[in-house]
């Protein structure tokens, strides 16, 4: 049995040796190189291009801008995402559009020549500041209030009541590996080789742009550098695809990093006002969660931050609204726990504000309050575990340490504290389908278009096909990122293992069954004049139910049957029940250190503890759930992004300026995963749950109460920088 086994990365010596192919390392003959054109205002309208300059270049093959080329609109299969013409023009909606593209034989010399296309523009002063435009926010359409009980009613009864507001900036989208793509182009045939999260979603959004059969389409991504959330299908890829098709080559197309934020989306700003009431006891009486979050010229975004709000804690009376604000600023997109991060902010905040007010460890609080059906429906849930994951973590973390005073720990020049947040995330499941193949020599093939983020889904596919096929693992080879082989779920919404894994089961049960009838169709073998009922295919052969011993291997099965191999299509169909709601709890336990002098924060401890079902490989789980909390350390102290008010640049666009955690801020990590008392098929065949996101909901939030506990001062706009405590 390989599931549960905590094995390194199969696919780690390709990355360490650097034979894992990236998007930006495929070498095609001919190969040529493109760099974008971006706007330098925020607002406003093109008057002139003159690109003359730039086409005299040394090695300049073509510049094209919306007055040179069709005008193409990005059409997505992503909901909200993106109404963009791929070079715009000439209205300019935010600073860093692109309104060209220049392509040459180098690199070098595409930079160069972008760089001396001249733009004259009609500029107008850009929409930068949210609180300028607010008395015009709306609320969407698909988006109404949502409302539980009576709200006046539980303010009526609220011994306690708290109000609040809670203000997190804009985050940028910063993985490793910046976005790239390549794109050639065969007749009315085009391959495109890029960094995305879902290439079969990239191969319709190209289709439809270009007025291609889906056939005609072919995107390859078997390695990226990260995504979560960005690398969806933005304009720079059907751009790199008009440019290879201009220029009759294989074109590259790699994005700076100061390109990326304003080319590939963001997590909105969110400012959110908290109202919670209470009885003396501490029941909850009141929730009410009223955000607003800005949005682009164009397109719609919406944070739904009070959906985790809804499920977190019975409350009989409850009430959530969102509105957004149209500034000139790229349109935001997915990011990591997108409704979640930002809703735990206000809402574990705000409950540890309350169980002050109530004078109840913020614990107890949260225990007073905990819920056995989903509040937002009154289903059961397939499997919650917030109880145990707060009671086994106020053990482990030593929570009888902290002091209830705000302030009251000092040592040396610092102050000390301990923070505690509830985390949920909802547990999803997308369709998925995987094709398992069976060769002679015994080796297996398991090939899905779902994608690797770098989360380990190679190794849990491969453990996971090994244990449903019953072959040993080194036999198994996993291929993904490929729309030649059957569409997979995106690598999005923790839904990757739970999607494609259960379409690798389901492959492998399929796969079974053909060797069975394979073996039972020829005359004259170990098995002849059984019944299908009779013979079963498990750990590598075919055999008698009754009689074990009687049964031949499975590479005997493809001999008999003279079959060069033997392959099945699995997918994961209904999985689930319609009554049962589906979630991942967790606690984050934190410890800060507080420099009196200096205002800086360290943290010192961390501990996650997380029902998230049955672990299938607990040392990527483990990684995951350290990778979500550091990204919770960077939301409640770092990241922060800077516009020009004048023009609508983003100021702090590297990461000199940008701040992201890195190794240096990383605390002391701990990792408990609190089992579920039965396996929950519910969730899927495996038992497993999504696990990549509920890891980051509610660490800022912890990060920010523990400051409170350690200094006193109730900061609600985030990042907490030194300057708000000194």
């Amino acid at each position: 049995m390989e599931i549960g086994k905590p094995l390194d990365r199969v696919d780690g010596r390709l990355k360490v040796t650097g034979s894992a192919p990236y998007a930006a390392e495929w070498n095609l003959p001919g190969l040529v190189h493109a760099a974008l054109v971006q706007s330098s205002v925020g607002a406003g309208r093109i008057t002139r291009i003159d690109d003359s300059l730039a086409r005299s270049q040394k090695g300049v093959l073509s510049v094209l801008t919306y007055q040179n080329t069709p005008q193409l609109t990005l059409t997505s299969s992503v909901p909200a995402l993106f109404s963009q013409q791929l070079l715009g023009g000439p209205e300019i909606h935010y600073n860093g559009q692109h309104i060209g593209v220049v392509i040459a034989d180098t690199f070098e010399r595409a930079r160069h020549a972008a760089n001396l296309v001249r733009v004259e523009y009609a500029a107008r002063k850009p929409r930068v500041e949210m609180e300028e435009f607010e008395n015009e926010a709306f609320a969407l359409p698909d988006a109404p209030p949502t409302t539980r009980g009576d709200v006046a009613a539980g303010r009526i009864a609220a011994a306690q009541r708290l109000e609040a507001t809670y203000d997190v900036s804009t985050e940028h989208h910063n993985p490793l590996e910046p976005h790239a793509t390549i794109a050639t182009w065969n007749g009315d045939n085009l391959t495109v080789y890029d960094s995305t999260q879902a290439s079969h979603l990239c191969r319709e959004s190209l289709a439809a742009t270009f007025g291609l059969p889906l056939e005609n389409v072919r995107v390859i991504s078997p390695f990226l550098g990260g995504g979560f959330g960005c690398k969806w299908t933005w304009t720079h890829i059907p751009i790199a695809a008009l440019a290879a098709r201009t220029v009759g080559r294989p074109v590259k197309l790699v994005l700076r990093r100061q390109e990326m934020f304003s080319a590939v989306g963001r997590r909105a700003r969110a400012r959110q006002d908290m109202e919670v009431g209470a009885r003396a006891d501490g029941t909850l009486t009141l929730l009410r969660n009223s955000s607003i979050n800005d949005t682009s010229m164009t397109d719609e975004w919406r944070e739904n931050t009070g959906k985790m709000m809804t499920v977190m804690y019975a409350c009989p009376n409850l009430e959530t609204s969102q509105k957004v604000v149209r500034l000139n600023k790229i349109v935001p997109t997915y990011m990591r726990a997108p409704n979640e991060a930002l809703g735990s902010v206000a809402l574990e905040c705000s409950m540890d504000e309350m169980a002050e007010k109530l004078g109840m460890d913020p614990i107890d609080f949260r225990l007073q309050n905990d819920t056995a059906t989903d509040p937002s429906n009154g289903k059961q849930f397939s499997s919650r575990a917030l109880r145990e994951c707060l009671t086994q973590g106020r053990e482990k973390f030593g929570w009888s340490e902290r002091k209830s005073t705000p302030g009251s720990v000092r040592e040396g020049n610092f102050l000390v504290g301990y923070g505690v947040a509830g985390a949920a995330y909802g547990a999803t499941s997308r369709p998925s389908s995987a094709r398992m193949t069976l060769y002679p020599n015994g080796q297996v093939l398991v090939q899905t278009s779902s994608h690797d983020l770098g989360t380990g889904a190679y190794t849990i596919f491969t453990q996971l096909a090994a244990d449903s096929i019953g072959v040993p693992i080194e036999r198994v080879r996993v291929e993904l990122g490929d729309t030649r082989f059957p569409p997979g779920a995106p690598a999005a919404g923790s839904a990757t293992t739970v999607s494609t894994g259960a379409a690798i089961v389901d492959a492998a049960t399929q796969l079974k069954a053909r060797l069975v009838a394979l073996m039972l169709a020829n005359e004259g073998n170990a098995l002849s004049g059984l019944s299908t009922g009779e013979v079963k295919a498990e750990n590598g052969r075919v055999f008698e139910t009754k009689n074990p011993s009687r049964g031949v291997s499975y590479t005997e099965v493809l001999s008999i049957a003279r079959q060069k191999h033997v392959d099945a299509l699995g997918s994961n169909g209904k999985l689930r029940r319609d009554d049962l709601s589906y979630w991942v709890f967790g606690a984050h336990f934190v410890k800060v250190r507080v420099d009196v002098d200096l205002g800086q924060v360290r943290v010192e401890r961390m501990l996650g503890v997380y029902n998230a079902g049955r672990i299938l490989n607990p040392k990527t789980a483990r990684s995951q759930m350290m990778g979500g909390m550091t990204w919770g350390i960077g939301m409640a102290l770092h990241e922060h992004t800077d516009y020009d008010p004048n023009n609508g640049r983003v100021v702090t666009r590297n990461l000199a300026d940008y701040h992201v955690p890195c190794c240096a801020d990383a605390p002391d990590f701990e990792v408990i995963f609190v089992p579920d008392a039965k396996i929950d098929t519910d969730s899927s065949p495996t038992g497993g749950k999504g696990i990549g996101e509920v890891c980051i909901v509610g660490a800022a939030a912890a990060v920010a109460n523990a400051i409170y506990n350690a200094t006193g001062k109730r900061i609600r706009e985030f990042p907490i920088t030194p300057d708000k405590l000194i």
